[in-house]
This record gives C-alpha cells, sequence and structure tokens, in this order.
C-alpha cells in the first residue's frame, strides 16, 4: 500500500473505482458500448483535473490507454462483492491520508465537474453524500467519516441503492442523472445526452427512445426500457 500523504498533499481525494471500459461493457451485458464507457471514463478524468486541491486515487484499472493525471494513484479493489469492495476502498483511501472522499464509477457520462464541485461542497456541512441516479442507484457517493456504518444493508446495484443510503444518513444533492446498468437505461441516457454522447449512442439505439411522441401509446418493447423500476421518490438538497 502506498504511504500516507504529505502534509503539503490535499486532504481531499476522488475514488475512481472502475474496470477497463471493454470489460464494464461486458458485465453490464450493454453490447459494443466500450467507446461509451472511454468517454465516460475520460471526462471523469478531465473533470477531477478541473477541482483545486483534490487528488486522484484509481482503485481498479482504467485501461491501458487512460491518460492519468500526473500524482494518480492507483489501487487494487479487495472484497467480495460491490459492497465489500467499495467499503474497503474509501478505507484503503482513507489510510492514504485523505479525510474528504468522493467515490465515482465508470457508468455515468453525464458526469460534470460541477457535480464532484457540488459533493466536496456538501461534505463541508456534512458527513456524507450521494448523487441519486435516475433509476435509483447513486452516481456520486462521498463521505468524510468511515463509511461502513453507512453502507451496512445497502441493496447495492438495485433501485433500492440510494434510498437505503438516505435511510443511513447520506444527503441527497440536486442534480440527477442516468448511469448504465444495462440496455433499458440507454434511453434516460439519450434524454440528457451532449452531441458527443448522442452519436456514440446512435450506435446502439436503431430507433432513439427520445425520437417518439410521448403524447402516443408506446409499443411494450419500448415501454419496458423506459419504464424500468425506479426507487421511491429522492428527498433533495441544494448547496449553494
Amino acid at each position: 500500500m502506498n504511504t500516507l500523504v504529505a502534509h503539503d498533499s490535499p486532504a481531499r481525494a476522488v475514488l475512481f473505482f472502475a474496470r477497463p471500459p471493454a470489460e464494464e461493457s461486458r458485465i453490464k451485458r450493454v453490447e459494443k458500448a466500450e467507446a461509451i464507457f472511454a468517454l465516460a471514463r475520460d471526462r471523469v478524468l478531465a473533470a477531477v483535473d478541473a477541482l483545486d486541491d483534490v487528488a486522484l486515487v484509481v482503485v481498479g484499472d482504467l485501461g491501458s490507454d487512460a491518460r492519468l493525471p500526473v500524482g494518480t494513484r492507483v489501487m487494487e479493489q479487495r472484497g467480495r462483492g460491490f459492497g465489500s469492495k467499495l467499503s474497503n476502498a474509501f478505507t484503503d483511501v482513507r489510510a492514504l491520508g485523505y479525510s474528504t472522499v468522493v467515490a465515482v464509477g465508470l457508468d455515468t457520462p453525464g458526469l460534470e465537474h460541477a457535480d464532484l464541485e457540488a459533493a466536496f461542497q456538501a461534505l463541508e456541512s456534512h458527513d456524507a453524500v450521494l448523487g441519486p441516479a435516475r433509476d435509483g442507484g447513486a452516481y456520486v457517493i462521498g463521505a468524510r467519516v468511515e463509511p461502513s456504518a453507512l453502507f451496512a444493508g445497502v441493496r447495492w446495484r438495485s433501485r433500492h441503492t440510494a434510498s437505503d443510503l438516505i435511510r443511513h444518513g447520506l444527503i441527497c444533492l440536486e442534480t440527477e442523472h442516468a448511469d448504465i446498468d444495462g440496455r433499458h437505461a440507454l434511453g434516460a441516457l439519450w434524454r440528457e445526452a451532449d452531441a458527443e454522447l448522442r452519436a456514440l449512442l446512435r450506435q446502439l439505439i436503431t430507433r432513439p427512445f427520445v425520437a417518439i411522441p410521448l403524447a402516443l401509446p408506446l409499443p411494450r418493447q419500448v415501454t419496458r426500457g423506459l419504464d424500468a423500476p425506479r426507487g421511491p421518490p429522492l428527498r433533495t438538497a441544494s448547496f449553494a
């Protein structure tokens, strides 16, 4: 494990919890989506690079073509199951000397610099924070305390994830994003995508969901994608 952070190093860190884009595409069962996950990866790296006094710690492997900022630390994932691996990653990053940690993954192409900034700002007055995903998950999880109690019993990678975290005391950010947990998420992602992302999505969606008149009855194969199970309404808070 790496040595502790020097006293003149930042106390804040972004924990990039990820795997190579090709592997992410395979595990999420979204065929030919490697370019989309690579775009999401590169946008996270750019967003972190734009933050002041924030270190980047990669837990996992972003792929051999990833352009990591100078000073990036890379650590291995450890544990069995997503919840265990994420909790251990927080513990390991805190052991490096970072007191405020914000974790992101590879499945939110819409994530921006402002989202990370908002998470760190929220942690100035709260112990933990999450950014809600449209399917009931979370695209950002941040904490300035040991998170094991916050993560206990959370139903990870489900429509209950965000609501479970909120019940454990995490404050919910105002901005919501679509994340990619399967092909059913592509419709929601299209609606918030910019031109660059839509160009990649066109290769996966032959008939973009957003182009269908929503006032008309939708075919079953389309409504199944748009009406994927979601969690209960989330309480949101704005941090000015």
